[in-house]
């Protein structure tokens, strides 16, 4: 962590006297949600317990994928300046999400063949908890395409930063075993019927992180329209578990509980657009200048 802010530091202050332009950049994102299906490890840079398979049951399949994601979009906006080498540094506020999955596939049988069983009917819950994320980042240019004719990507850029997230919704001291409870069905067959119990808890709320990817600017021409970015966040602390009960009925009497849990640290991939919107110098100004430069050098 000091590390990635000595380099970000040593980068904004070799460029902070080379004039800046200034401006803002607002955005939507969906997430890819990265799931955890064991505890992970509290103090580890990176997620890990990647098992994502849990112990056979004879009612169907459980499992957690490693990645989901959901229809939900997050807005947020950055402040940045833009130097004389093209590079960027942008201080921002994005509304974040941590999330879990967890799918069950239960029996189900075809009447053609009444001792022929197999999975059949799929039950999924995702649950995602919003939190808020503050992030200072670094854009490093790296190519600049000056054949700008028709639909392009003149500009691109390696991205790298770090920043803080905040969860309101955390577990307290005083109240150590709140959570948001769900029941959704499980699937039937024959005399078996099943039903779910899901409980959601926020843990931290804080959790450092580090976010590095790629960013490019579309442009038509010589106009540039928007900016696209897919970014990776590595979070440091556990944000959010989900506690799932499966609960196994026959004859309406019940005969069997499987307990599961799935964790986030709020990691995963970030599907981005957005567009920066120049605010000083006054673009303007800038053009009058121009013109007054060139009529006074012809």
């Amino acid at each position: 962590m000091k590390t990635s802010i000595l380099i970000i530091l040593v980068l904004f202050l070799g460029q902070v006297f080379a004039q800046p332009t200034f401006y803002m950049r607002p955005k939507a994102e969906n997430k890819i949600h990265q799931n955890l299906s064991e505890h992970p490890q509290i103090h580890s840079f990176f997620n890990n317990n990647y098992n994502t398979s849990y112990v056979a049951i004879p009612f169907g399949k459980v499992h957690a994928p490693a990645f989901f994601t959901t229809k939900s979009f997050t807005l947020g906006l950055n402040v940045g300046a833009k130097f004389n080498n093209g590079d960027l540094l942008e201080l921002g506020w994005n509304e974040d999400q941590s999330g879990g999955k967890i799918v069950h596939r239960s029996l189900g049988y075809n009447p053609n063949y009444p001792n022929s069983y197999y999975p059949q009917n799929a039950s999924t819950f995702s649950i995602n908890l919003i939190s808020h994320r503050f992030e200072l980042l670094y854009y490093k240019k790296r190519k600049t395409d000056r054949d700008m004719t028709g639909m392009c990507l003149p500009n691109s850029y390696f991205v790298f930063g770090l920043g803080i997230k905040y969860q309101g919704h955390a577990i307290s001291p005083s109240n150590p075993h709140s959570g948001q409870t769900y029941s959704t069905g499980g699937g039937s067959y024959d005399n078996i019927t099943m039903n779910w119990e899901h409980q959601v808890f926020g843990w931290s709320k804080y959790s450092a992180f580090c976010t590095f990817g790629m960013s490019s600017d579309l442009h038509f021409s010589k106009t540039y329209l928007f900016s696209w970015s897919l970014l990776y966040t590595v979070g440091f602390n556990v944000m959010q578990s989900t506690t799932d009960k499966l609960l196994v009925y026959e004859s309406g009497a019940l005969i069997k509980t499987y307990n599961y849990e799935t964790y986030s640290r709020g990691s995963g991939f970030q599907l981005q657009i957005s567009r920066r919107l120049q605010f000083y110098p006054w673009k303007k100004n800038e053009k009058k200048q121009d013109a007054a430069f060139n009529f006074g050098s012809l």
